[in-house]
């Protein structure tokens, strides 16, 4: 008797653990579906690029901010205006983007400092647009988030030096 009370005593035993033990590893699972600021952004990021090499300007009106400027003196109608300009001058386009830093701020702002080449063939790295030629943009965007959805709210933009490029 005092054998099977045991016995019974380790099954529930085992069995409440085995159950916690089962919730702790969904929770855990939960968590690292969860998406970060910063994937959110590189994810954002990517579907910009796409909707530049597909020559698709309306995602990129949506991802300035209403009171966006710039550095230059632009504003969201001139940066749109730029950016449409640019993208019909390369057609075809290819866009090389590499990220120096990515930091955010809180919850609703980052700021995003990348490197970007557009050119009309495919570039894989730095070296390779160094070979093509092509002109790089140093960019340092200050990002907000509004109704869920990141946007510009500010940019410095220049040409990219040679040290940018070794950063």
């Amino acid at each position: 008797m005092v054998t099977q009370k045991f016995s019974m005593h380790a099954r529930v035993y085992q069995r409440c653990w085995l159950a916690t033990t089962l919730v702790v590893a969904m929770l855990l699972q939960g968590c690292s579906d969860e998406v970060t600021p910063e994937q959110e952004i590189r994810q954002w990021m990517d579907t910009l690029e796409t909707a530049a090499q597909e020559m698709t300007i309306a995602p990129i009106r949506e991802a300035v901010a209403p009171g966006f400027v710039d550095n230059h003196g632009n504003n969201r109608e001139a940066i749109i205006n730029i950016t449409r300009g640019v993208l019909l001058a390369r057609r075809p386009l290819h866009i090389f983007r590499r990220e120096i830093s990515l930091q955010v701020v809180d919850p609703l702002t980052a700021e995003l400092t990348t490197i970007v080449v557009g050119a009309r063939t495919p570039i894989d790295d730095i070296e390779g647009a160094r070979d093509a030629g092509v002109d790089f943009a140093w960019l340092k965007l200050v990002l907000t988030k509004s109704s869920g959805e990141w946007q510009v709210a500010s940019a410095a933009w220049r040409a990219a030096t040679a040290d940018d490029l070794l950063q």
